[in-house]
This record gives structure tokens, sequence and C-alpha cells, in this order.
């Protein structure tokens, strides 16, 4: 390597502009102080670098993309330019799917082996230093030696026998023995030689105490590790060297390097670092006659004892045992099977070398150079990683708990949120993220920023992660997400409670429904479309009867509607019932199984925060099971640090389970807040900023409007002009799945609103929504009865009690005149109603009629329903039942059969208008849908 040491005096007299030709081989500066401090370096960028002198001062411009810098010259002992080292004998390029390749001269074979059934397959990982893709390697330390791709007792390669051994090793072989001349490449490191590696370690040590006396980090008897060493980058096997974490005899592990000599063997040289879980290093062992030494860090351990000095003195290295000339990343050649099975030799199963001491982690840089690197060299190859600086920026405080990254197929995602529940960390350019946390919840999770998915299992977005430390102890918890585009433009599909419990038919009627769900989904390509339940998607009362619990949603939900991507809300039937005075309790096996308890993600430019208003703090343990609809815990703190980072334009969505207003039954489009909870609390949190509430629980439909009574009361100067929506969404379930079960095809909530989900379609921030009833149109808002034909006093119990039939009648019959006393009138059940909305009605000929709102219960819901149920053997009232909305019109007609025409249009001028033809049949046969 040409190395040129210039004095001052002789930059001087050379008085040039350049220091370097045109030479095409990388040349670079580095300039030294008296006492070996490196003052300056960079690449010499030919034509371009320049040296001027003024006064006292020196000023280096040595590249164009980097400022000037001046250097008194009274500091300056040494400018030296010298050749970039060339890894001329190995230097592994891994693309970003993992698959590997030599870029050096010597062209080394590179095989992946990946064949571990019981660890995930290796992958790659984009943040690290030099911003390459680097593969991580998912072995552990735990066990014995890692167990080879197989042994001389289990093969007989004569009889075709194949290999049968569990293959636990996951690693990269660099196989210099394929060359044309393997001994020609090993010649070319006896003179000297060095090895360069940049590695992460995934699994933490046992935890070590430090020995006093020894001075030296011992790990606990009942902790310690049979591996003696861990090969990272190595070829030792009856020879070789490699670079290795090594476990010395107080059982301190420390990065080391060696080499092995005609007759003493092994010889390492060990420095004093000890590895952490997470944190990058950058190490070059370095060989010559009489010397061995490890650079870590830039650091340079010159320790070697004199009995190795002497050995590197006077013997020569030798090469790895003639069956194991190749190098491995991530593990070490294993001698143990020297006959290890390849394609040809093993009846054509595609095996790979055995191996062992295998490596939990990744690796960025694996290089061997034919030369031995001096300590420039070396510090200019560090300084190339940048690591210090990166390690810096993902180095928790000694206050953090819980710290980790957030990473991406598209590298490192800065400006991520993560939660505790309670407060809130955003990532640096790095990634990275740190929580001075009392892990209040025991769980963190990632608030998805815009632009990015997270990875999926099933239709469950990974976004969370259980903690498994004490409150005081650190642990470790990073995120994986997917850069994605198209989020500008995405739907929200909204479903309400689905009591799915494996009874009334329940999961052949969900079946039913996903199939729609799924068709509509297939009739809009190309949209972003994603999902939210709204609680209730289990049935409590009825885990342990019917043996239907969370577990067996998640698989029914995969099977039904994977891959769309579903967040899940808790409701009170999803709480165990079980719990005594705990909300952790009572959550825990959601949380287990679903997803937190509330958190928060982004899609475009709406921010989505998802809930838990069931307080179960009550929860006795026993059959009832009584709650307070407020929230509870740390949630309101949550809400408060998560909307600080939140821009104040944007839009929140808050996902629930129970609503917050009531629609009240005594005034048209008229709300209350519920006074219950600590809901006026809650919306405060919001000032100035546009929210919509959305939930479920009440198996009926309302919408409740900024300017509607209840809503507008926060639409304020009290309030900051709080611009508030409640949309209460029915239930995929209707009412329990009875009205489908007693009725086949005919699935109505209490309200006589079809089972169906909600809409909403996202441009930017603006947002249209509407209610898509399952196997109707998107179009249909309402649904119309003719009263001349529904008449319930004709129905007689000859199950239930008499008292039961009596309250029947006074609620269903006579309260409504669903006797048939209604002469001429249409019933408009206009479901999807808002003070938005406007409706007309008129004969086929053009006259006008006046539709008159009106708070009733739905027929079709009495006749699907509630006469079935209660009159199925019971003597006392049941609590399920049809109930009065405000969402109806009476509307007069002239006669029994002049065909009519209603016309109902929304907030966003879409109409639905159909003519119904009189006389209209009224059975459940005349709606049914699915």
């Amino acid at each position: 390597m040409k190395k040129l040491l210039l004095s001052l005096t002789a930059l001087i007299l050379l008085a040039t502009t350049s220091i370097s030709s045109d030479s095409t081989t990388r040349e670079y500066l580095v300039v030294r102080d008296a006492d070996g401090r490196m003052l300056l370096s960079g690449e010499v960028i030919p034509k371009k670098s320049i040296v001027t002198f003024s006064g006292n001062n020196v000023s280096f411009k040595i590249n164009p993309d980097t400022p000037e810098t001046v250097i008194n010259r009274s500091k300056i002992k040494s400018i030296r330019v010298y050749d970039h080292p060339v890894a001329d004998l190995l230097d592994i390029q891994w693309s970003a799917d993992g698959t590997p390749r030599d870029i050096s001269a010597a062209a080394v074979p590179i095989v992946r082996h990946d064949k571990a059934s019981s660890l995930p397959a290796i992958t790659t990982l984009s943040n690290n230093p030099p911003a390459i893709p680097a593969p991580t390697f998912h072995n552990t330390f735990t066990g014995a030696d890692i167990v080879a791709e197989g042994s001389a007792t289990d093969k007989n390669t004569t009889t075709g026998t194949k290999y049968t051994q569990t293959v636990n090793t996951q690693y990269y072989q660099a196989n210099y023995g394929a060359l044309s001349n393997p001994a020609a490449y090993q010649a070319k490191l006896a003179d000297g030689f060095s090895m360069e590696l940049l590695f992460r370690l995934d699994q933490q040590f046992p935890t070590s105490t430090y020995n006093e006396t020894t001075k030296k980090y011992e790990e606990p008897a009942s902790s310690t590790l049979p591996d003696a060493e861990c090969k990272v980058f190595s070829g030792t096997q009856s020879g070789g060297y490699g670079i290795l974490i090594r476990k010395e005899s107080s059982a301190n592990r420390q990065i080391a390097f060696g080499v092995v000599t005609a007759t003493t063997g092994t010889c390492y040289v060990t420095s004093d670092v000890r590895p952490q879980a997470g944190l990058w290093y950058h190490v070059v062992g370095t060989y010559r006659r009489g010397q061995l030494l490890v650079y870590v860090n830039g650091v340079c351990y010159d320790n070697a004892s004199a009995t190795v000095r002497k050995a590197v003195e006077n013997e020569d290295i030798v090469g790895p045992n003639a069956l194991c000339k190749w190098i491995g990343i991530g593990a070490d050649p294993k001698l143990a099977d020297p006959n290890a099975p390849n394609k040809a030799a093993n009846n054509g199963t595609t095996w790979g070398p055995a191996a062992e001491s295998a490596f939990p982690g990744s690796v960025a840089i694996a290089r061997v150079y034919s030369d031995p690197l001096d300590a420039d060299q070396v510090e200019l190859l560090y300084r190339e990683t940048n690591v210090e600086q990166y390690n810096a920026a993902i180095t928790p405080s000694k206050s953090a708990t819980i710290y980790g990254t957030v990473d991406s197929d598209a590298g490192p995602v800065k400006g991520a949120v993560v939660s505790d529940g309670q407060k809130c960390a955003v990532t640096n350019h790095l990634g990275f993220y740190q929580l001075e946390s009392t892990k209040p919840n025991g769980s963190v999770f990632i608030s998805v920023p815009s632009g990015y998915e997270p990875l999926q299992s099933g239709v469950f977005p990974q976004i969370y992660r259980q903690l498994s430390l004490p409150s005081g102890l650190p642990e470790k918890v990073s995120f994986q997400l997917k850069k994605v585009s198209g989020q500008e433009n995405f739907k929200m599909l909204m479903l309400g409670d689905m009591h799915l419990a494996n009874r009334s038919n329940d999961l052949a009627q969900y079946k039913k429904f996903t199939t729609d769900l799924k068709a509509y989904i297939a009739a809009n390509p190309g949209k972003k479309i994603y999902a939210v339940t709204l609680g209730d998607m289990t049935w409590d009362g009825y885990w342990a009867s019917q043996k239907y619990e969370l577990p067996n949603y998640v698989t029914t939900i995969n099977a039904n509607l994977s891959p769309l991507m579903v967040y899940q809300c808790i409701g009170n039937h999803d709480h165990d019932p079980k719990a005594i005075a705990s909300n952790a309790q009572a959550t825990a096996k959601f949380v287990k199984n679903l997803a937190p308890a509330w958190y928060s993600f982004n899609i475009g430019s709406v921010h989505f925060m998802v809930i838990d208003n069931i307080d179960c703090i009550d929860y006795d343990g026993v059959k009832d099971r009584p709650y307070v609809e407020r929230l509870y815990g740390t949630q309101m703190e949550w809400i408060k640090n998560d909307l600080a980072l939140v821009p104040p334009q944007t839009p929140i969505y808050v996902i629930s389970h129970a609503s917050l207003f009531a629609h009240k039954t005594t005034a048209f489009n008229t709300f209350s807040l519920r006074t219950a909870g600590n809901y006026t609390e809650l919306i405060s949190l919001f000032r100035s900023r546009e929210v919509h509430f959305v939930n479920g629980h009440l198996h009926t439909s309302h919408t409740a409007l900024p300017a509607d009574a209840g809503p507008k009361t926060f639409n304020t100067a009290t309030y900051g002009y709080t611009k508030v929506w409640e949309h209460n969404i029915p239930a995929v379930c209707s009412d329990w799945w009875y009205s489908g079960w007693y009725n086949p095809g005919t699935l109505v909530s209490t309200d006589g609103t079809p089972s169906g989900w909600g809409v909403f379609n996202f441009t930017g921030t603006a947002v249209q929504w509407l209610y898509k009833c399952a196997g109707l149109s998107e179009n249909i808002q309402w649904r119309a009865y003719d009263l001349n034909n529904v008449n319930f006093a004709k129905y007689t119990f000859t199950k239930s009690s008499q008292a039961v039939f009596d309250e029947f009648k006074k609620q269903f019959v006579d309260a409504p005149a669903f006797d048939g006393s209604r002469k001429n009138q249409m019933l408009i059940n206009a479901f999807c109603w808002n003070s938005a909305c406007k409706i007309s009605v008129k004969t086929v000929d053009g006259t006008p009629l006046t539709a008159t709102p009106v708070a009733i219960v739905d027929p079709l819901s009495i006749q699907a329903m509630t006469i079935p149920y209660w009159d199925r053997g019971v003597s006392t009232i049941p609590g399920t039942l049809t109930k009065k909305k405000f969402h109806f019109f009476e509307v007069q007609c002239p006669d029994a059969d002049t065909d009519i025409i209603i016309t109902m249009t929304d907030p966003f001028d879409r109409t639905d208008s159909r003519t119904i033809q009189r006389p209209l049949t009224f059975s459940t046969a005349t709606y049914k849908a699915l």
C-alpha cells in the first residue's frame, strides 16, 4: 500500500493545490499532532483537494462535500497520505434479502445456511452504521454448542441414508476451499493479514458481577453458558484464525482475535470489551510476525501473553484442517463431522458443512485483507463506520426502562411515537426511542406513523409487545414497519359488536357476513382499506359453557377476514369475568391475545385513538359483572401526551366500545352526554380540534353532529370551539344473532338497522361516511313498512307466561299501535339518519306527502326477533327487546294502493331514491338480505 509522509516544509515546497494524482485508487489524508491524536482525516478527491497556508494556519479542503478545516501549524506533527485499505481476500456484500456476494478480487464462493427449523429465517437489518443490509442470525447461546448439521454417527452416505438430525445453526460459509488454488489463498495470509468485522450482539449475556479481587466480570455459576467461545467471523478448526467473543476462565466475555500456530496451537489477543446486546462493535484483528493485535472501536489492545508473543514470533500460522477450508460468518467450522454431507454425497439433499459456536446477532462488515493493517488504517476504517456516533444515538440512559428501535424496509423510522400507555417517546433519526417508564400497563406499543403499516399476524397488526421484566429493569422492545403509499385516500371499516360465542348459529352467520364484506373489498381494487372493531367481539358469559374465548375469536376472524388489517377495541364482554377489583386482570386476556387496552395509530392525514371506557374495578369474579362506562387508569394522561405530538389540524377519531352520548327519544336530533363517565374531561382534552367518537355497544344507530343539541355544547368559547361528532355503529351480530337464527337471512339490530358495517372514506383530512348493509347495496339508507299489513295483535304466545305476553302486547302492540288500526300509513326506518340528511316522499304522480319524524320501535325487529325470543318458554320479561329510536318517519298515504317514491339524501349528496309498490307485504322474507 502506497504511503507518503509529508512535513509542513515539504508541503510548502510542493506549492500545489492538489495533493493527489488522477489515480483511481482511493487515497486518504491524515493529520496528527505530537501526541499522535488525529486532527483531521478524509478521502482525497483528485484535482479538487486543496491545502493552503496563511500565516500560522494551514487550511485543508480535502473534499468538496465537507467544510474547510483550519489548523494552527504549531499543532501539526505529521501529514500522511496513503491508499485506502483494500480487502482483497474477502469482502462480503449482502443484498436486501440477505443473499451474499464476495466483491473482493478473490471472489470466494459464499453459501447461506439457514435450515434451522426451530428458528426464524435469517432476516436483514437496514438500520446499521454503514446503512447497508446486514443479515441477522437467530441463533441462541442456550444448550451445548449449536448442533451441527450432521455427525459421523447419524449418516451413511454409502447406503444413501439422509441426515435426520435437527439443524439449529444459521450462518454463511465463505468457502475458499472451492477456489481453483486454495493453497495460494492460504499462502497470502502467512506473512501477515487482517480481519475486519462490524457486528451487533442481539442476545444479552447472563448478568455478571464485577469481582474487585480478580478485576473481572463473572457470570453466576447457575447461569454460566456452555459455549467456551462464540464465533462471529471465524475459520478455526485445527488451524485457522478468527474474531470471536471469548469466555475467559473467570466467565468474562470479551471480544478477541486468534490464530493457530504450528506448535503452540490457538493464540489469542483479548480486548477488555464485554459486548452489550444492541450495540455495534467495529473489530479489526491483525497478525504479523511477532505481533498479534485486536482493535475494538478504534482502540488497540496489545495484551497478548508472553507465550503467545513467542509463538507468533517463531512459529508459522497454519490454515484450517484440510476438510474445513472455509470461514464462517455467524458460526465456526466443525471438525467432528469431517465429511459433512453435500448435495452430491447425500442422496440429493442440499446440506451445508457442519458448524458450531454460533452467533446470535447481526453482521454488517466481514472482510479479510492480505496485509496487516497499521493503526492509521484501522482508525480510518473505524471512522468510516460512524459506529461511535451511531451507538451514542441508540444507547439508553441509565434511567430508561424501555428502549428499542423502529425500523422498516426503507430504513430507520424517524419521528415515530412509542408509548407505555402513559408516557410517549419519539424516535430519533436512527429510529431509536427510550422511556423512563414504571411499566404501568405491562406493555408497550407503537403509534404507527403515516406512510407506514405494521407487520401482520393474520388480520392483527403487530403494534405492541407485552413486557416481561419488573418495572425497575430495562428491556429492549423494537418494532418493524413497512413503507407504503396511497394512504391519503383510504377506507376505514367500522365493525360493531360481533358477540361470537359458538351459539345461535353465529359462526355460520358470521361467515356469510364476512363473505359479503370481502366482496365489498374486492369491489374496491387499488384502494387502501383497513378495519377496526368496536368491542364485544366475544361474549364473556359463554367463554366457559360454549368453549369459545378470545383465542377462538382470533382463529375465526383470521380464517374469515385475512389479509384485511383489523385493529381491535375492547368491549365489556371481552373483559375477564373472573377478575376481581382489577382492570389489569380484567383486560389481561384481551391484551395477551388481541391488542393493548388503549393505543393509537395514524393513517394518511388522520390520527386514530383506541380507548377502553369500560371500568371493571367493581368486578367481583362472580356472574354479576358491574362496570361503569368511563376511562380509568393512565388513559387521560396518555391521551394528553399523545395529542401533544399530533398537529392541531389533524382530525382525531376516538374508537371506544361505549358511546359518550345518548340519542334522546323525546326530541328529534337531540343528544345528551352520559353523566356516569368522565366524558366532559375527556372531550376537553381535544380543545379546538376536530374529534369524531366512533363506538358500538348499543346495537343501534345514531350520528350526532357538532350543531346538534348535545355536541354543540363543546362548540363554544368555553371548550375552544371543539367540533365533536359521534358515530354509533350498529352491531355486526345485530340482535345477538337471534333474528338471523330464527329467520335466516333477516338479521336486524334492535332498532331495525340491518347487519352491516360503517364505511369512512378519507381523502386527506376530509371524510364521508356511510353505513353498508350486509347483502345490500351501499346506497341503501332506509327501509319502509306498509302499516296496513303490520298487525301483531293476531299473535298469542304458546310457550312463555301470560305476564310475558301481557308485557309484549303493552310494548309492541298497543303502544306503537301495531294492531292493524293504522290505515294507509307508511313507516320509514331511516337508519342512516342525521340532522344533515333530507327526506322527501311523493306519490308516483308527483303529489308531495309529509314525512313526520317519530320515535317508535321497528316492526321487522319485533317480527324477526322479539316474538320468537319472548315466546320461547320464559316466565320473566326478557332483557333483550326491540328498542324505540328517533330515526323513523310516518307518512300518511291517500289510499292503500298508491305507489310512493321515497328519497333520502345524506350530508354528502348521495341519494337513496326508490319506488315502493303498494300494498307492500310485511314478512321477514320481504326484507331478507343475506
